[in-house]
């Protein structure tokens, strides 16, 4: 197995279905591998790394192999169980998975689980194409300055892999994921300032969470403080948003569109 990822397919910007699309996969390292680049990405942006990260991807001392497709992980039954509910549960008493050590998950890509796993390890996930963390210097913060500018795609890559760990976070009990990547969606909709790729990540979170979703309520009070900001600096920054992926937000999004049109008659506050 090569020990490097695929590279990931551009997004095209021709429309707005194109920048909206879920870009594909990277298909994940080789286990025995760890991106030199994401791991001074974790040593920059973290006041300390995990003490577990040595064991990141590790064969010391590994009592569990993890399987998705071609692919498989050497973890500890002690690191994994005690940050998800699944995984304590199919390794607990007389279940198959328990005898064999070895648990075999075929409803969710390779991807999907690299990231998963590697948090129960790191506390953080890949959720930029791996190119991207290439750009990061030493003296980036990510919780403390924006990172280098990105392209909408690169942002809606994303978004579909934070919303997509959120939904993994809830499927496998894994309450320290779901917290990471709620927060993480709400920066990244705050630091886009209200331009195209605000839009474009609150679609896709519009798109993926119910009415009464915490995450929605959040991403719509951070538009509509957003919104609020531009109207206030005047029309000359109206420029900043495509009007196909504003007309996008609003007409998918009718309870939302009326409750902006509240906000700004004055007949409920922003936030």
């Amino acid at each position: 197995m090569s020990n490097d990822a695929n590279p990931t397919p551009e997004l095209s910007h021709n429309s707005t279905d194109d920048i909206l699309s879920p870009p594909p996969d990277e298909h994940p390292p080789s286990p025995l591998f760890f991106s030199p680049a994401f791991k001074a990405h974790l040593i920059n942006t973290k006041s300390q790394t995990t003490p577990l990260a040595d064991l990141w991807l590790s064969e010391e001392d590994s009592d569990l192999k993890v399987i998705c497709g071609d692919y498989s992980w050497p973890v500890h039954r002690s690191i994994v169980c005690s940050q998800s509910d699944f995984f304590r549960g199919a390794l607990r008493g007389d279940f198959k998975e328990a005898h064999e050590g070895r648990v075999v998950i075929t409803d969710e890509t390779p991807m999907n689980d690299h990231r998963l796993l590697s948090f129960f390890y790191l506390g953080d996930y890949e959720r930029y194409p791996s190119r991207f963390y290439e750009m990061c210097t030493s003296d980036d913060k990510y919780d403390e300055e924006r990172w280098p500018v990105t392209s909408v795609a690169d942002e809606s890559y994303a978004t579909r892999c934070t919303l997509e760990m959120r939904r993994i976070g809830d499927k496998y009990g894994c309450f320290g994921l779901l917290k990471e990547a709620e927060e993480q969606m709400t920066k990244m909709i705050t630091w886009a300032c209200l331009s195209d790729v605000s839009v474009t990540l609150a679609i896709q979170v519009f798109r993926a969470t119910g009415a009464d979703d915490c995450l929605r309520t959040a991403t719509e009070k951070v538009l509509f403080r957003l919104f609020k900001d531009i109207a206030e600096d005047g029309p000359h920054r109206a420029g900043e948003i495509r009007p196909d992926l504003l007309h996008a937000l609003l007409e998918e999004n009718n309870d939302f569109a009326m409750e902006l049109v509240r906000v700004f008659l004055g007949i409920v506050p922003a936030y």
